[in-house]
């Protein structure tokens, strides 16, 4: 079934909010380790060994997944169904497009 285009622009907006919820919480991990660091607990090798890492693993991952548009509205659902994205985030008629979507994810958990 094709989406209308109402409809995959709040989609595409609510993905983008998704990707910003999680590489925000990926910056809090890293950002912990710049406070470490700072307040002398860390050396400047462990925390550009964290960089590193946080930019191989987390960073990456997050932008190949959220580069895919084509899953936008898997993630959407998904997001739905385990309460990342709350009820008065998401249109009505976004939740019935992604019905089947999100009922498939709900019975999952």
């Amino acid at each position: 079934m094709e989406l209308a285009k109402n409809i995959k622009r709040q989609i595409r907006e609510l993905a983008h909010l998704l990707y910003e919820r999680e590489l925000n919480a990926e910056l809090a991990k890293l950002d912990a380790h710049f406070e470490q660091w700072r307040q002398g607990n860390l050396s400047p090798f462990y925390l550009a060994a964290q960089i590193h890492e946080f930019h191989q693993k987390p960073a990456r991952e997050l932008f190949n997944s959220f580069s895919q548009d084509s899953l936008f509205p898997s993630y959407v659902a998904k997001a739905i169904a385990d309460g990342s994205l709350s009820e008065a985030e998401v249109a009505s008629e976004v939740r019935e497009a992604l019905a089947r979507q999100i009922a498939f994810y709900e019975s999952e958990e």
